[in-house]
């Protein structure tokens, strides 16, 4: 996406033509290369509402730099890249790739062609926004191991702490860790793991309700949520194929309470009882039957 937070964005000779460059730092005076540039002008005549952004450039020793690579954009998505390189023939050819580009290509890390008419027909064909489907398959992986990565980090302090615990008392120490606490075996753990003993009962609590919440994710049960725009694209887990495409006054009062909750955490957090936030626009919620852990 666009990300005017590290970087600024200069129009060139229209709109919808950008340099990109780092934050209060003057463009330098660039050009489109001769041969990527009519089909990057016939890219914005076809395609008026999309963006075309530069990023690097050669650096010529007598003239402007020429602009020999960019990005597509559609509403801030990132469509996929347009460059130049040469083939083994040392002719230039276009260099073309995104996420569908990358899923078809059996081989090699660019689709090329010396033709124009060609890579514009990919342009058109595979360079447009993303489906919903899309999205929410895109999301699908960064939720499923943010939903693990919060299970692992939360369960791993409790197997650290047991460690220090022999065996035949893991179970009494826990039930009567009061008086377990002022034992010969609590003062035989080591000075440096003392905070684990000093943490344990909470650590213990949040780790069984991570493991509860990772249970259910690996069962398939709960949601995976994408918001994009104003909309949230919602798949159950046990139904893949079925997306729907709500905006929030059309969640149930169960997604919307857990989703706020969620936005109010750090990426990579998890509620108990609630899901797992992957970042500002991915979660995991878990299903209905989950009040409480």
């Amino acid at each position: 996406m666009i990300d005017n937070t590290k970087f600024d964005y200069t129009p060139l000779d229209t709109p919808n033509l950008l340099v990109r460059t780092g934050k209060n730092v003057t463009p330098a005076e660039m050009i489109l290369h001769p041969f990527l540039e009519p089909l990057v002008r016939l890219v914005m005549k076809t395609q008026p509402s999309w963006k075309v952004v530069i990023e690097s450039a050669n650096i010529s020793s007598d003239g402007p730099r020429r602009a020999n690579t960019c990005r597509l954009y559609a509403d801030n998505e990132e469509l996929g890249v347009l460059s130049m390189g040469l083939n083994n023939k040392s002719n230039h050819v276009f260099e073309l790739d995104n996420h569908r580009l990358k899923a078809s290509r059996q081989r090699g890390w660019m689709t090329t062609t010396i033709s124009m008419k060609k890579a514009l027909k990919i342009i058109l064909n595979d360079f447009a926004p993303r489906s919903m489907k899309e999205h929410l398959a895109e999301a699908s992986k960064k939720i499923s191991s943010a939903v693990s990565t919060a299970v692992s980090m939360n369960t791993r302090p409790v197997r650290d702490a047991l460690m220090y615990l022999e065996k035949p008392f893991q179970q009494f120490a826990i039930d009567n860790w009061e008086t377990f606490r002022e034992t010969e075996g609590a003062n035989s753990v080591p000075a440096s793991k003392g905070e684990l003993l000093d943490t344990f009962l909470g650590t213990y609590e949040r780790g069984q309700a991570a493991s509860s919440l990772g249970d259910k994710h690996n069962k398939n049960a709960g949601y995976y949520v994408v918001l994009h725009g104003s909309e949230y694209i919602i798949s159950q887990l046990n139904k893949r194929d079925e997306v729907q495409t709500l905006t929030s006054d059309k969640l149930s009062e169960h997604m919307r309470v857990r989703i706020g909750l969620l936005k109010l955490v750090e990426d990579g957090q998890f509620i108990a009882g609630v899901g797992v936030r992957t970042n500002a626009t991915m979660f995991y919620v878990v299903p209905e039957e989950i009040i409480s852990e």
